[in-house]
């Protein structure tokens, strides 16, 4: 299995778009600016160059704060590729791109094991941030 980050007009990040985007349809794509913050490139992960998942990044203001910092944007698995920690290993590789990183989520127990923490819990999800 490889995991890494890829330029947003590569073919894998192309493809991961239209995982992305058939999973969350209002999934906007992959910016490199917003709300003044540069965006990470999307990390992918393949095996044998097959896209089996990835990650993309956004930017949004912190939680009880006029701060904005880079939150991770959307996580995604092909089904058949879950349960073998390829989740786990892009989130963990999130570290080689920002010091400070937010998410919400719905699957808060992902991200407690990789020693986020719980920021704020309500009706949109759970904000969790890396330590």
């Amino acid at each position: 299995m490889e995991i890494k980050s890829v330029k947003t007009n590569s073919q894998l990040a192309e493809k991961l778009f239209s995982l992305l985007k058939s999973e969350w349809p209002e999934f906007e794509g992959f910016k490199q600016e917003k709300l003044g913050v540069k965006i990470p490139d999307p990390i992918v992960s393949s095996i044998n160059g097959e896209l089996v998942g990835g990650l993309s990044f956004t930017s949004y203001q912190v939680p009880m704060s006029d701060s904005i910092a880079i939150w991770i944007n959307a996580v995604f698995v092909i089904p058949k590729f879950r349960g073998m920690g390829i989740a786990s290993k892009m989130i963990d590789k999130t570290q080689e791109v920002a010091e400070e990183l937010y998410a919400l989520t719905d699957v808060p127990e992902l991200y407690s094991k990789l020693d986020w923490n719980i920021v704020l819990k309500n009706e949109n999800g759970t904000t969790v941030k890396n330590t």
